[in-house]
């Protein structure tokens, strides 16, 4: 999506990466070398800052690598959900965050390595910018967030099942 693509809103769509992942040094050649001006890298924010760059954009990525399904975790994604943002999830199917993703139907997910798949999905989030459904995904990310993964409420799930041994 290059620069001057404009959202159902009217907005201009930019990207924003923020921090420094294990594929940026190939996505920054590659904004380079196809330049493109409207994606944006920003460095690693202190966790005081942070809350500025997570409120900065209005649906986030959420991505982890084909074949670490259970092994690895994205946590960005409870940062992410507590932002009340809708999230695109490039994971993997059972993935445990897609899953609350896709139970909560708080964004749109696909597989690792679709990229026709998220192309698709930009575009749905694109065509439907300021939407109520926007918006609607986001807060059910939120109210799962607050109901069912908490600090106080994790621990109270483990005293639980402590206390039935």
């Amino acid at each position: 999506f290059k620069t001057g693509t404009k959202a159902a809103d009217g907005r201009e769509v930019a990207f924003a990466f923020v921090g420094a992942g294990s594929v940026l040094d190939k996505l920054v050649l590659y904004v380079k070398e196809h330049r493109i001006d409207n994606v944006f890298f920003i460095p690693y924010q202190d966790k005081a800052d942070l809350i500025y760059s997570l409120n900065a954009g209005d649906v986030h990525w959420c991505v982890n690598a084909k074949g670490i399904k259970g092994v690895s975790c994205p946590s960005k994604y409870y940062g992410l959900a507590a932002t009340s943002k809708s999230i695109l999830g490039v994971l993997e199917s059972g993935s445990e965050i897609r899953c609350l993703i896709e139970d909560t139907h708080g964004g749109l997910c696909c597989e690792p390595g679709e990229y026709d798949k998220v192309e698709e999905n930009l575009r749905w989030f694109i065509e439907h910018a300021g939407s109520d459904a926007i918006v609607q995904m986001g807060a059910r990310g939120r109210k799962n967030l607050e109901q069912n993964l908490t600090r106080d409420v994790s621990v109270r799930k483990y005293v639980e099942e402590i206390l039935k041994l």
